[in-house]
C-alpha cells in the first residue's frame, strides 16, 4: 500500500496506527440495536401535564381520557389513543409544546418517537386508528414548514411568565360542538 511506503508515512506512525484495537464489525452491529431501544424508551417530561391533558382531551374517546393522562404523566399502555381529529394537529400540538419548553428530556427524534408508540390517528376513510408515518412526524415536529390552519392548542404566558395552556378560540358552526 502507498501510504504504509516509509517515505510518505513514517514508520512510528505506521506502527500506532496498527496497535490500535478497533471492534469487529460484529460488535458494532450488535450494540445498535442497544442504541435504538434507547431512543423507544425515552419518555417526554410535561410541565404542566394535567392542563395539557385538559386541553387535548376533547379531541379523544371519553374511555380515553384517562389514558391520555397517564401517558402524558409518563406512563405506558399496551394500545395506542386515537387521535379523532386530523393526524397533522396532534403532531402540531406536540411540537408547540417542545418549542415551548413545556416537554423537556427528549429531543424531537425522541418525541416523534414517543408520539409513534402512544398515539394514532383516525382514518377519515375507515374511521379505524392510523399509524403515523415516521417521515409525516418529522416534517411536523422537526421543522416550522408545515404550519397547522387549525391548531388544537394556544400556548401564551401571562404577565407573569406563567404558561398559558387553552383551546384555541374559533368561530363557526363547525365549532361550536367543542
Amino acid at each position: 500500500n502507498a501510504l504504509y511506503d516509509e517515505e510518505v508515512v513514517p514508520e512510528k506512525l505506521i506502527a500506532y496506527i496498527k496497535s490500535i484495537n478497533l471492534p469487529d464489525d460484529v460488535e458494532l452491529l450488535e450494540a445498535e440495536p442497544e442504541l435504538q431501544r434507547d431512543v423507544a424508551l425515552t419518555i417526554p417530561v410535561f410541565g404542566e401535564a394535567e392542563k395539557i391533558a385538559d386541553v387535548l382531551k376533547i379531541h379523544f374517546a371519553p374511555v380515553q381520557h384517562d389514558i391520555l393522562r397517564h401517558i402524558l404523566n409518563g406512563g405506558s399502555v399496551e394500545s395506542k389513543v386515537v387521535y379523532k381529529g386530523n393526524g397533522n394537529q396532534l403532531a402540531d400540538a406536540f411540537r408547540q409544546l417542545l418549542d415551548n419548553r413545556l416537554i423537556t428530556g427528549c429531543n424531537k427524534d425522541e418525541l416523534i418517537q414517543w408520539v409513534k408508540n402512544n398515539f394514532e390517528y383516525k382514518s377519515s376513510r375507515t374511521g379505524k386508528g392510523v399509524a403515523f408515518p415516521d417521515s409525516y412526524l418529522r416534517g411536523i415536529i422537526s421543522t416550522n414548514q408545515k404550519s397547522c390552519k387549525n391548531p388544537i392548542i394556544e400556548i401564551k404566558r401571562d404577565e407573569t411568565g406563567k404558561y398559558l395552556i387553552t383551546v384555541p378560540s374559533r368561530q363557526g358552526k363547525k365549532y361550536d360542538n367543542h
